[in-house]
């Protein structure tokens, strides 16, 4: 049975965080910060960091090799990855529009449905929906590494969540002269 989840919610909610996100403004949204205790992971190896909310999302631990950290909820409803690569320049076929039209076949082919879709010169963000799941993707070159969040979460959380991938897009620093750290 194919869910319909309101796509232009969360397009909505996604454009108005990049419009929001893009003036230097904080996204604010219904209970988005009411009771919330949000952290800071610092990666030191690809210089990135991401607020995330600690009483929902729990950190895994950095990955061995160092790239980035996955982050779940007690219950398995929700998880969210950041993580940076190595962007090959001098490989012909990997370029950032080519990442981004791989990350949405790779979405379409698990099954899901794209519901918003943005490439810009040094990023892109991807959303979409499969049998009550949802997903948001957004990947950031600098120089010649891709640092990426990527977030699903079921649909029964959607309203928390929704929220929560807006507020981790907003505070999803890329810089390099980062200071990690809370």
């Amino acid at each position: 049975m194919h869910q319909r989840f309101g796509r232009s919610t969360v397009a909505t909610a996604i454009f108005l965080s990049f419009v929001l996100w893009s003036c230097g403004a904080q996204a604010q949204t219904p209970d988005s910060d009411r009771g919330r205790a949000w952290k800071t992971y610092g990666n030191a190896r690809f210089a990135y960091s991401v607020c995330y909310p600690s009483d929902v999302l729990s950190p895994q631990g950095e990955s061995d090799n160092g790239d980035g950290q996955k982050f779940t909820t007690k219950d398995g409803r929700a998880e969210a990855l950041v993580y940076g690569a190595y962007f090959a320049r001098d490989t012909e076929d990997v370029t950032l529009k080519k990442a981004y039209l791989d990350e949405i076949q790779f979405h379409k082919s698990k099954g899901f449905t794209i519901a918003y879709k943005f490439l810009k010169t040094n990023q892109f963000v991807i959303s979409g929906s499969q049998s009550g799941k949802i997903f948001y993707h957004k990947t950031v070159l600098v120089g010649d590494v891709f640092k990426t969040i990527h977030l699903e979460y079921s649909d029964d959380v959607k309203r928390e969540f929704d929220a929560i991938a807006a507020k981790m897009s907003f505070c999803f620093h890329t810089n390099p002269a980062f200071k990690s750290g809370p």
